[in-house]
């Protein structure tokens, strides 16, 4: 998994951005797959990878605003040396 973006907003669902980094040359299918994985445990999911306009957006204002006091954020990345 190469980026994980989540923000509480509802106590019954969430919403998630995941992005990974895939293990085939079959991109199709292997997206299909992982889809259908999800579905299976009761979880929907969206292959938005040609749709740059709707990964910013997420990317950036997932989940909205929320009501909580003690909300923390939190960013993991790699460390560049300059």
């Amino acid at each position: 998994m190469t980026e994980f973006v989540y923000r509480y907003n509802d106590t019954k669902r969430a919403h998630i951005l995941l992005s990974f980094i895939l293990r085939s040359t079959d991109r199709s299918t292997e997206v299909a797959d992982l889809l259908l994985k999800l579905k299976e445990k009761d979880m929907l999911g969206y292959d938005i990878s040609d749709n740059e306009l709707a990964k910013s957006h997420i990317r950036y204002l997932s989940g909205g605003s929320a009501q909580v006091s003690d909300e923390r954020l939190v960013r993991f990345g790699k460390h560049f040396s300059w």
